[in-house]
């Protein structure tokens, strides 16, 4: 893990830098540090990160992504289409906040996103390098300084929600010791300036009784098993919704993906994991605009090939294959690409 945050720390003022990363001077410097970065991705033992999160089918999920791309973003550099590469290279830090704001792996970084001058960061962009460095307490404060400025909100209203988002998401799994307090006043303050857009007042309002709830949970011990807390919270979080990907019970849907992740480091039986990822893959198919994209799919075919089987394994079998013909139907129909079919079809035979 310390290469790859070498990797990051050297590429940082080039991929957040149009003008440097595109200058042929830096052409030599840049291609080798894209290299070394997808090098370092290669050489992360998949066992470091279950020692961490257990049999979860993400650590393997993230490694692969991320090697693919920083594979991506080296290959487009060679190829000249530079813009492009630096785009990959800029997506790749989501990778590190998916994963790094699941669970603290490891010290904050010996280096700082702060002591760079001259970068060309965005809000978001900032937050998810202070994240992928693990300095969770730096990224919490410029996410408060931000939602702060309610003028931003009706200015640049989707990016103000995307900041909404990682910070709930931050203050659910990497609470500070004030607990949901801070980010209840911060709500409050957002729902009370009269500048915020209409849905996002929505939002917000459900999202402060959810924290309300939730810091009154704090005070008693969950009862029965962590699978069954995790059941009612999400029960509660489909109450909220009025349709599929409603964001209002997403602080219900966080706890339960933070119960369910730690259940999974204690459990043996392939048939209760094989619940959870599927409970897993519920989750995070309302969560995907946090930066999880993609990673329901990976918990409902986890399911399937656990306990092939199985009933629950019909089910994740169905929720899969109704999420990729959602994903790729348009205008002119459902267009599954050929990797996507031969998927399917291996399942399928796998569940009969």
């Amino acid at each position: 893990m310390q290469g790859m945050a070498d990797e990051v720390k050297a590429l940082v003022p080039y991929v957040y830098s149009s003008n440097r990363y595109a200058d042929p001077a830096n052409r030599k410097i840049v291609a080798k540090h894209l290299e070394q970065f997808a090098n370092s991705v290669h050489s992360v033992p998949m066992k470091q990160g279950k020692k961490i999160l257990g049999d979860d089918p993400i650590v393997d999920f993230s490694i692969t992504q991320l090697e693919a791309d920083t594979k991506r973003a080296s290959g487009a550099f060679a190829l000249g289409r530079i813009e492009y590469s630096r785009g990959v290279a800029k997506a790749v830090m989501n990778h590190c906040f998916r994963c790094h704001s699941m669970a603290k792996m490891g010290g904050v970084a010996k280096w700082k996103v702060s002591n760079f001058k001259g970068l060309d960061l965005n809000p978001v962009e900032r937050v998810d390098l202070m994240v992928a460095t693990r300095d969770y307490e730096m990224a919490t404060k410029t996410l408060m300084s931000s939602l702060s400025n309610f003028s931003y909100a009706a200015e640049k209203s989707f990016e103000y929600e995307t900041l909404m988002k990682k910070y709930l998401a931050l203050t659910v799994r990497q609470p500070t010791d004030s607990g949901p307090k801070e980010a209840m006043d911060l709500f409050g303050k957002i729902d009370g300036s009269g500048q915020v857009p209409k849905h996002l007042k929505y939002y917000v309002a459900s999202w402060e009784s959810s924290l309300a709830d939730w810091n009154k949970a704090m005070k008693s011990k969950g009862k029965g098993s962590l699978y069954s807390q995790a059941q009612v919270l999400l029960r509660k979080g489909r109450d909220k919704q009025s349709y599929f990907k409603d964001h209002s019970g997403d602080v219900e849907f966080l706890r339960a993906a933070e119960i369910l992740h730690k259940s999974l480091m204690a459990q043996k039986s392939g048939v209760q994991k094989s619940k959870t990822y599927l409970l897993l893959g519920e989750t995070y198919e309302v969560l995907d605009e946090l930066g999880y994209w993609g990673l329901h799919e990976i918990y409902y075919e986890s399911c399937v090939r656990t306990t092939p089987k199985s009933k629950v394994s019909r089910t994740c079998f169905n929720r899969l294959r109704n999420s990729l013909v959602l994903g790729d139907s348009g205008s002119s129909g459902t267009h599954l690409p050929l990797s996507e079919r031969q998927r399917l079809k291996e399942l399928e035979k796998l569940i009969q």
